[in-house]
């Protein structure tokens, strides 16, 4: 246990530093120089250091888009510095911010899910190093590397927090302790209930073929529920109203048990066709987890829109996971909390089709994923340097290219991010791409009419239409600061290639992508490449505003600017810079 705390402890400080070095402005870097002449800490020649507020802080490796590595800290008190606990520091930190706001921040938010994070984190790894885990990436299963994510999301704060799972419930639900979990069956007559698809079986029947043994009445439709989600419906007013009345019946746990996957949300089951995604009345990094109910209609016109117009045959290395089907029963209020959406589960057998955020994961401070994999790729006489230049460069044409080829000929720009990619290296080198999560689609208003013309029903989506001057800021951030920086990061972290030299690699391609677009974009890829800023999410902020997401209008989150790396070769300046009048986030909201 004492290890589990250890490791994290570290994870926690590291995510929540980065988030802070990115997002706050008072930092200062030092010099070696400067640190001799301020105190006589003894120093690795190589490390870089820096101040925030009190404290002096390691950075062990330093990272051209920003995920460094920190090291010992320390803090100035009575005249000397002296070695500071990780934790403290946080906390420290975070006071510090809520000064700066003015005293109008939601800090204690920040406080509570900080603290959250890291206790997730010590009982999810301490659970975790408890079970065997394949050593290959390419040998894990699609529900193994689900459940092989013990840090999370290593551009936010709190990756870890779950507001609403209570520390003894995590061994039931908790996707890094391999937890499976029979769901909780509401039986509720049809009159009451909505239902969508773009397969010929209706939900219903799609839903029945999992249980099979279960005998309805004629009328009723089934609905497998998370029970965290059954729990908090049981207590509601109208719920216990509509069961007393004879509209609905709780049947409890049975079936078949479900895995949680990475999103803890979506339940996936091997011999099933399907994956079934509800909402659960838990806060996950910055959203309460809910279905909205655009996002079901969204997700069954996106699946008929992608089936009519055969876009997957004209790009063959991206697959979408349809959100095909949905249903849900209807109230008095805009989302009833039964809202279920039916995602394809095209991975039964399959090995070595991982998301992302799985590769780009450090195992518990084992050897990384992405580095076997990339040393059991290692020819002969071959650089290690060569076979993790190679696999980029794959990785660079079947994954990156083709989300940039979806833009500039479809007009959908798709939120992208590490966890919502998963990719087929089954062979080692990257050679297709999924993209899971109807929440994810940026359609241009350039397109509209070519869309709705191939598709009537495309004129629902009102609130999936953007103009490109709102796209393109938060494809920018999802396509290239949260996903393909990770991979630079990991590689560079690793020692397997300097993140300078995958820049470069990067800076090169874009140019050839930006040549060979025919449409829209060209001319974005031209402002990424010389831009001298680049759009981030400030998470840091947006928890100390203590903002949802998935509530804010048009769902938009706290954005930031930093240096672009493509431009400088580097994030050489590490602070924000004020791009708005907001004190506490010196943002844009896009």
């Amino acid at each position: 246990m004492i290890q589990a705390k250890q490791i994290a402890n570290t994870a926690s400080f590291q995510a929540f530093m980065n988030s802070y070095v990115r997002e706050a402005d008072n930092i200062a870097w030092l010099t070696i120089q400067e640190i001799q002449t301020i105190s006589d800490i003894p120093l690795i020649q190589q490390a870089k250091w820096l101040k925030a507020e009190e404290f002096l802080i390691e950075v062990t490796y330093y990272s051209l888009t920003g995920g460094h590595t920190y090291g010992r800290v320390f803090q100035h008190s009575v005249g000397r510095w002296i070695p500071a606990e990780p934790l403290q520091v946080m906390i420290a930190l975070c006071q510090k911010l809520h000064v700066l706001t003015g005293r109008c921040s939601h800090y204690d938010d920040l406080l509570y899910r900080l603290l959250d994070s890291w206790r997730a984190m010590e009982l999810t790894v301490s659970a975790y190093m408890k079970y065997p885990s394949e050593s290959h990436p390419s040998r894990f299963s699609f529900i193994q590397s689900e459940q092989s994510i013990p840090f999370g999301h290593w551009m936010h704060p709190t990756p870890k927090s779950r507001q609403g799972v209570s520390e003894w419930q995590y061994p039931a639900y908790v996707p890094e302790m391999k937890s499976s979990f029979q769901l909780s069956l509401f039986a509720v007559n049809q009159r009451l209930v909505k239902q969508e698809t773009s397969r010929l079986q209706t939900p219903a029947e799609q839903i029945a073929v999992l249980y099979p043994e279960l005998k309805l009445n004629s009328e009723e439709i089934l609905f497998p529920l998370h029970p965290l989600q059954a729990d908090y419906l049981l207590q509601q007013d109208w719920v216990k109203k509509a069961i007393n009345h004879e509209q609905m019946r709780f049947l409890g746990r049975q079936g078949p048990a479900f895995y949680p996957t990475s999103s803890f949300r979506t339940l996936y089951h091997p011999s099933s066709d399907v994956m079934i995604k509800g909402s659960i009345p838990v806060q996950l990094t910055n959203s309460l987890r809910v279905n909205k109910r655009h996002e079901l209609t969204a997700g069954v016109i996106m699946s008929r829109y992608i089936q009519k117009t055969r876009i997957q045959e004209r790009f063959s290395t991206l697959s979408f996971i349809h959100d095909h089907s949905a249903l849900t029963v209807l109230s008095d209020q805009q989302e009833s909390g039964f809202e279920l959406i039916l995602r394809d589960n095209p991975f039964r057998h399959q090995k070595g089709i991982v998301s992302l955020a799985f590769l780009v994961q450090n195992p518990t401070g084992e050897t990384g994923y992405l580095k076997k994999l990339i040393l059991s790729l290692q020819e002969p006489e071959e650089e290690l340097e060569q076979t993790a230049e190679k696999w980029f460069l794959s990785y660079l044409n079947q994954v990156i290219y083709p989300l940039i080829r979806l833009y500039d000929e479809e007009g959908i720009a798709l939120e992208a991010h590490q966890q919502n990619v998963l990719v087929d290296i089954s062979t080692g080198l990257p050679k297709k791409a999924y993209f899971r999560d109807n929440q994810g689609f940026y359609l241009s208003n350039n397109k509209r009419n070519k869309m709705i013309s191939a598709l009537p029903e495309m004129n629902q989506l009102q609130e999936e239409f953007f103009d490109e001057a709102e796209i393109e800021p938060r494809f920018t951030y999802y396509l290239f600061m949260n996903h393909l920086f990770a991979v630079i990061n990991r590689l560079g972290k690793d020692g397997l290639i300097t993140e300078e030299a995958l820049i470069g690699l990067t800076v090169d391609k874009l140019h050839d992508y930006a040549a060979a677009s025919i449409g829209s974009a060209n001319r974005w890829l031209k402002h990424v490449l010389t831009a001298r800023e680049l759009p981030f999410k400030a998470n840091l902020m947006t928890r100390l505003q203590n903002i949802d997401e998935l509530e804010a209008i048009a769902e938009k989150a706290v954005y930031a600017y930093l240096p672009n790396p493509f431009l400088n070769g580097g994030m050489r300046d590490e602070s924000v810079r004020k791009t708005g009048d907001q004190t506490a986030a010196r943002s844009a909201a896009f």
